[in-house]
């Protein structure tokens, strides 16, 4: 399918979320007019507020929860044996492997009758400084309620020691592209930016100078550790030409945006 060029209308489902309003935000700064799809007024309004300085270049239309049901595979097997007794993770793990295997199987048999084309973007833990309607810190999504647990210095249990992450601003410049870039049309697309432990993110967000009110850790800890399931982003680099932010700058845009929700001056 042609590739989808700034002046056009995009279609964004979810737009309060923490991706989302990153994804909104980058195709109005590109040129793009959006339409959000949001789940209540509030969160309407505050995205208006929010955009306010593109004026009718966005607006929003309210759309209730259409996804009352509850995706790697052993995910989906630990949902299928165990049902409500399986971990929240796997819950969470199993709807994103079906929810991507409904799109393609959608395309497989309806795409001649269609006049558009499908990317998938599949990033791992996502962080980044949240833009969403939020009061406080515990209104944070998982992904940022994980960070926040890491720079209270208790690592969260429900994801490994040892994962892969990406910024969302990377994140919503991927979407981006996806929709500019031809080549992009029927791809899936890994996009994390590297790995990661607990310490490596308390190492990153005190370089290349500490930051107040955030604990230091070991520094160097685990340093050599081998990473079990270490993602490449060469494709995504290849069709889209991204250059992902390292972990230093996500990391400490992160901690100050936190820092701010718990009422702490930025500095």
């Amino acid at each position: 399918m042609p590739s989808v060029q700034p002046g056009s209308r995009v279609l964004v489902t979810g737009a309060s979320g923490f991706v989302a309003t990153w994804v909104v935000k980058t195709l109005l700064e590109q040129g793009f007019l959006v339409r959000g799809t949001v789940r209540s007024e509030t969160k309407g309004d505050y995205l208006r507020k929010l955009f306010a300085s593109y004026g009718e270049k966005f607006d929003y239309v309210i759309v209730e929860d259409i996804s009352k049901v509850n995706w790697n595979q052993f995910s989906v097997d630990e949902i299928k044996q165990k049902g409500s007794a399986a971990n929240p993770v796997h819950w969470y793990y199993a709807s994103k492997v079906l929810a991507e295997r409904a799109v393609w199987d959608f395309v497989e048999i309806h795409g001649k009758e269609v006049n558009w084309d499908v990317t998938i973007l599949n990033p791992p833990l996502v962080w980044g400084p949240p833009i969403q309607h939020l009061q406080t810190p515990s209104s944070l999504n998982l992904s940022l309620v994980d960070f926040y647990l890491i720079i209270k210095g208790k690592p969260p249990s429900s994801i490994a020691p040892a994962e892969n992450w990406v910024d969302v601003r990377d994140v919503a410049e991927g979407h981006v592209r996806a929709l500019r870039v031809e080549e992009a049309g029927g791809e899936r697309l890994i996009f994390a930016a590297g790995t990661f432990t607990w310490q490596s993110v308390l190492d990153a967000i005190h370089h290349p100078e500490p930051l107040a009110h955030v604990p230091r850790g070991t520094s160097g800890l685990n340093r050599d550790i081998t990473y079990l399931r270490p993602f490449s982003n060469t494709k995504a680099c290849r069709i889209l030409g991204m250059q992902f932010r390292p972990l230093e700058v996500c990391a400490r845009d992160t901690v100050k945006r936190l820092l701010e929700l718990e009422g702490h001056p930025r500095k």
